[in-house]
């Protein structure tokens, strides 16, 4: 009985998705709850589809029926982007201009729902898309550009 409502409710979140998608399966599951999570994060990714775990903030034990992942030819990847000096060293590489992030459209916060009916609807342009989250305006790389532009430097 536990198995079935289990199936139940994760057959109930794949239908919510679909009402998002068109009846599209989702290619990537980006999973960062780890335990409570991912047995139905590996259910609702497409056949073939792939489910990046990154963490485990409800625990790092993972049971799951592997039926889902053999026979509809899932891929699970770990992920770990890195420690906090190889973040500040990206970051720096950002500031300093030495990487381009290949922006094509920023978008105020406000706007969100905006960008995600663009990429939903294949309308974006070719490139990367950003969100301003504390900036009041694109460009900004440093808290001090921010505290110029708001008159508090």
């Amino acid at each position: 009985p536990e198995f079935n409502d289990y199936m139940k409710e994760s057959r109930k979140f794949g239908k919510a998705i679909w009402e998002l998608t068109d009846k599209k399966d989702v290619d990537i599951v980006f999973e960062h709850p780890g335990e409570s999570t991912f047995p139905v994060s590996v259910f609702v990714v497409k056949r073939g589809g792939m489910v990046v775990i990154c963490a485990g903030t409800t625990g790092f034990n993972l049971t799951m029926d592997a039926r889902f992942l053999w026979m509809r030819q899932k891929r699970v990847q770990g992920s770990h982007f890195a420690n906090l000096k190889q973040a500040s060293a990206a970051n720096q590489l950002v500031i300093n201009r030495r990487i381009d992030p290949g922006m094509s459209e920023v978008f105020p916060w406000e706007d969100i729902p905006a960008a995600h009916d663009k990429m939903l609807d294949n309308k974006h342009l070719p490139g990367n898309m950003a969100v301003l989250v504390t900036s009041p305006k694109p460009g900004l790389r440093t808290v001090e550009d921010v505290l110029a532009v708001n008159g508090q430097a």
